[in-house]
């Protein structure tokens, strides 16, 4: 006897790996979702002559038709790789909790595949007596996706981690505990508008150091003015001391160590590997570092790179 459950949801995405589909172009479909449930063999199975089932239908589905509806409905798919999400890092950061991404492009066969990871992780957490033995999305009135566990369980890649938290994550793009703030958010609505932190920032602009750095003949034997920025994303745990966040004093610490260690021949080369150092600091999950020459170009007021790393 299978239990099986129906729900529906809007949704975006794109495929930028089909260069000749019109599916490159963002656009919707409002899907279902059809899970098949069953008792796990070591269950108790059907309540016969007493409830006579083997689990209320509301609280099978009550943690999965959560994350349907409050996660699932109306996210963007995207794939990680899209660089769509840099849009979203860097102006609407707000919107990172709406976005869905896994690796590749997210075609209904691997969102189908992440889902069905994903209510197998809430299954776990709140009804481990039982397991899904069927997964369905129907993508449009003619073309479905139908899973069953050997499906997932061949899967080649990590689609993503958070289809393995029974929480109400859809991406890796902000850390673990943020997604609880999210769902707590949701549980506030009373009408006006809640509030949640996406994002942790420090920056330093204008940073100015020496160096002795260039490839021209002219460049050798002296120092010329560097100009230093950095954008720096921080994980979003609590701050209760300086230990906890990142001191912006160690840009320039950091840059100026390497410049310490002789002539530069490439800004770019400082570049990478001042990020690459930053990078490596506790909480630091994204830097964004320019480096300007403001003596490089006689007609403009300066040249230089900017180099972006993460984990």
């Amino acid at each position: 006897m299978l239990i099986q459950f129906k729900r529906r949801f809007s949704m975006a995405h794109r495929l930028r790996f089909d260069s000749v589909s019109k599916c490159m172009t963002p656009h919707g479909h409002n899907e279902f979702v059809a899970v098949s449930l069953q008792p796990k063999a070591s269950a108790k199975g059907m309540d016969w002559g007493n409830a006579n089932y083997a689990a209320s239908f509301a609280d099978l589905k009550r943690h999965w038709h959560s994350f349907v509806d409050d996660a699932l409905d109306h996210a963007f798919q995207l794939g990680v790789d899209d660089p769509m999400l840099g849009y979203f890092r860097d102006h609407e950061s707000e919107l990172l909790p709406r976005l869905l991404v896994i690796q590749g492009d997210p075609t209904t066969e691997a969102v189908a595949t992440a889902l069905f990871m994903k209510l197998n992780a809430i299954l776990a957490k709140f009804r481990p007596d039982f397991e899904c033995v069927r997964f369905e999305i129907e993508e449009t009135p003619t073309n479905s996706i139908i899973l069953t566990p050997e499906d997932v369980t061949g899967c080649p890649i990590r689609l993503g981690e958070w289809c393995h938290r029974a929480d109400l994550s859809l991406n890796d793009l902000m850390p673990v505990e943020s997604w609880g703030q999210f769902a707590a958010a949701l549980k506030q609505r009373s009408g006006r508008a809640t509030k949640m932190m996406t994002s942790r920032r420090v920056f330093v602009q204008g940073l100015r150091i020496e160096a002795a750095i260039g490839i021209y003949d002219h460049e050798h034997g002296r120092t010329q003015p560097l100009i230093i920025d950095a954008v720096i994303d921080l994980s979003l745990h609590e701050i209760h001391g300086l230990k906890d966040t990142l001191n912006y004093e160690l840009v320039g610490k950091i840059a100026r160590q390497f410049v310490a260690r002789g002539h530069i021949r490439l800004v770019e080369t400082l570049a990478e590997d001042v990020a690459s150092e930053l990078l490596n600091l506790p909480h630091v999950q994204r830097v964004e570092l320019s480096i300007a020459k403001p003596e490089a170009l006689s007609d403009a007021d300066r040249a230089g790179v900017t180099v972006v790393y993460t984990h």
